[in-house]
């Protein structure tokens, strides 16, 4: 490799590593302030899942329309994009305003969900095709993860403790014993714009990054993209969180949002006859009728519910105060950093270990018995939820069954793949993954909003329980599935050919 080739190639490191940490930063610094948030637009405990819902949404849209521009028209141009977008939703939640404004703010945050697409794309052009071409992304690889890692670890625990240093927590709970809207309050208006700064400011610094230190990639000529198809998937999706959200405003006896969640059921016929008949679909069904391929699906659109989708509902029950709701664990948004911290330090270091030691042992056994391991987070929620301890117990727990999940589901669907087929899996294991995690934001909504008595701006308890229970339906369910997984049809599972899928 030149000179030049070693200063490009070093330069991009620099910029993709610290694209990833923002991006670790910006995927838990909100959690623990979901709170606040909901609060200073008037929202209930359980209308907060809709703003999940909708960034989720939203991320669908994005991945495929972003990685195709990306390939097409350069990977820079793709980059600067998004961040330019991400950075001014992140300014756009600084400024806060009504729920529409914040919902809009929140959504726009999804172009950040490409990034890591987008990073190994730039990185393997700029290492060329040397022999040693594939190791060297595959170290990239492991080094963006641990980048996200950092960032989102210390994200987690900064953002809840900064806003409670900052009196933010006292004074929220002050307005809302004074029965007064929070967001009249200036204490706690200030603690909270004070607070939501840092990710602006950090993902702000990262425009100038790319503009002057990633070179842009070469165009590619590329077959035409499905829109057709993506126009159907939308529809479908938008329509089934559409009629979710109906049933949560007219009740669950309202024909209505039934009729519309049965119009998008219908709709999956056409759009899978769509599917079969081009080349290029956005969904491969003739792929995923494959036994080695569609348990593996099935698992990442489960852990989208089961996992990505319960944070949020999570964080509310930890925050709620059992002095007027008669449960919850009275926390404030500095103890939900540190419960945050814990699932993620778990999640990282179960990953990490699967890296050192993957080769040790049976991956396909260890994936079946993961989503079980999972299910105990919130089996364990269901009998023990009065004390914090009880919650570093649960997502401890938790954490090591998502954290062997998030490490390996990729890298099986990437083994499962035939020949060419490889970036298509990989891609819709992240795509399955987002639209189980909009499908479970919405229908947690409902859940919340509808099931047992709401006392104020809380949830019930039965509510809560009902969605702790799906929870476990989902990843016993998922680890059912996996019991059908044939074992790849290519080499076993490892860490160079999840980075060669990533690549792609």
């Amino acid at each position: 490799m030149s000179i030049d080739m070693k200063s490009t190639a070093s330069r991009i490191l620099f910029a993709v590593i610290a694209i990833e940490f923002v991006d670790g930063i910006l995927g838990a610094y909100y959690t623990p302030l979901v709170v606040p948030l909901a609060r200073s637009v008037g929202l209930h405990d359980s209308d907060w899942n809709w703003v999940e819902a909708a960034q989720t949404l939203l991320g669908a849209i994005v991945i495929p329309l972003l990685t195709r521009f990306g390939d097409r028209f350069g990977h820079k141009k793709a980059m600067l994009v998004t961040v330019i977008v991400t950075a001014g939703a992140a300014w756009w939640v600084v400024a806060g305003g009504g729920f529409v404004s914040v919902l809009l703010a929140f959504s726009l945050l999804s172009f950040s969900s490409v990034w890591m697409a987008l990073e190994l794309a730039l990185v393997r052009s700029s290492v060329g095709e040397g022999a040693d071409a594939d190791e060297r992304v595959s170290a990239t690889s492991a080094a963006l993860i641990v980048a996200f890692m950092i960032g989102s670890v210390g994200a987690a625990i900064f953002g809840g403790q900064f806003f409670t240093a900052s009196g933010g927590w006292d004074a929220l709970q002050g307005a809302i014993g004074a029965g007064v809207p929070p967001s009249t309050v200036a204490q706690f208006t200030h603690a909270l714009r004070l607070t939501l700064l840092v990710p602006a400011i950090g993902i702000t610094v990262l425009v100038p990054l790319v503009v002057f230190l990633v070179p842009e990639t070469k165009p590619r000529q590329l077959p035409r993209q499905d829109l057709a198809g993506l126009v159907f998937l939308i529809g479908i999706l938008v329509l089934i969180v559409g009629g979710l959200s109906v049933v949560k405003l007219l009740g669950l006896s309202s024909p209505v949002g039934w009729i519309v969640i049965g119009i998008a059921l219908v709709l999956v016929y056409p759009f899978g006859r769509h599917q079969l008949r081009t080349d290029e679909p956005t969904l491969d069904l003739r792929l995923l009728r494959q036994r080695e391929v569609w348990p593996f699906q099935a698992m990442s659109l489960l852990l989208g519910v089961g996992y990505t989708a319960t944070q949020i509902p999570l964080i509310t029950f930890a925050s709620t105060d059992p002095a007027s709701a008669g449960f919850g664990l009275a926390a404030d948004t500095g103890d939900i950093s540190i419960v945050m911290a814990v699932m993620i330090l778990a999640i990282s270091i179960t990953a990490g270990l699967l890296t050192a030691f993957g080769k040790r042992v049976n991956k396909l056994t260890l994936l079946r018995l993961a989503p079980f391991i999972h299910a105990c987070e919130f089996i364990i929620f269901l009998f023990l939820h009065t004390q914090m301890w009880h919650a570093y117990l649960a997502v401890g727990v938790g954490g090591v069954g998502a954290g062997i999940l998030v490490a390996w589901l990729p890298a099986a669907a990437a083994n499962a793949a035939p020949p060419g087929k490889t970036a298509t899996l990989v891609g819709l294991t992240s795509l399955t993954r987002v639209i189980g995690t909009a499908l479970g934001s919405a229908a947690f909504a409902v859940i919340l909003s509808t099931v047992g008595h709401q006392k104020g701006t809380a949830a019930s308890l039965a509510g809560y329980l009902t969605v702790f229970s799906v929870a476990i339906a989902a990843s016993v369910t998922g680890g059912i599935l996996l019991r059908a997984a044939r074992p790849p049809l290519s080499a076993p599972i490892t860490e160079s050919a999840l980075a060669e899928a990533k690549e792609n």
